[in-house]
């Protein structure tokens, strides 16, 4: 599943933000994150650092998680204003989530395993 974004500054009229740092994460098949979940909380997978290129451009590849009780499929994921900051212990600028649509996900679960 490649998640693709593109982050601007909006207080710089949606100017790509060059050299930006994001984070992101999910859960795995069964609902789980790892560094969290129990049975998981030793294991480091399903999360990653990406740089922005000049464009404010990234791009992730990782699985497509799963629905887990009480959520709608989704990925975290928070905005450094650079990579040592994401790397380094900074404070994020912003932190949301991605809701996956409903047309993929009705593909996604209606396939075997």
């Amino acid at each position: 599943m490649p998640v693709q974004l593109t982050i601007t500054d909006t207080a710089a009229g949606c100017a790509p933000l060059a050299g930006a740092a994001v984070y992101l994460w999910h859960c795995d098949r069964e609902g789980g994150y790892s560094m969290y979940s129990e049975g998981v909380d030793d294991e480091n997978y399903l999360r990653g650092v990406q740089e922005t290129d000049a464009d404010g451009k990234l791009t992730f590849t990782s699985i497509f998680p799963a629905c887990y009780s009480g959520r709608w499929p989704h990925a975290h994921f928070e905005v450094y204003a650079n990579l040592a900051d994401a790397t380094g212990g900074g404070q994020p600028i912003a932190t949301s989530q991605l809701a996956l649509p409903r047309d993929a996900c009705d593909v996604v679960y209606a396939t075997a395993g």
